[in-house]
């Protein structure tokens, strides 16, 4: 899933913030793409700055996020 969080990172310009959600990929496979925002993060590319959790499963999944690209 990293593909899918690069092209949203390249897509945005320094400052400019995207919105990534489970509907643009299978919801079981959504968490490799959290888990690849949350190593961008942690390098200091980007902000996640708002977590979206579903509630039709009581598992309170992440479902979408926002992010902030930083460089």
């Amino acid at each position: 899933m990293k593909i899918l969080m690069n092209e949203k990172y390249n897509q945005c310009a320094v400052g400019d913030s995207s919105f990534v959600a489970a509907s643009e990929t299978p919801m079981d496979a959504f968490a490799a793409v959290y888990e690849e925002a949350k190593r961008m993060e942690q390098e200091g590319l980007i902000r996640i700055s708002c977590e979206h959790h579903e509630t039709s499963t009581g598992q309170r999944l992440i479902d979408a996020f926002k992010f902030e690209r930083l460089i």
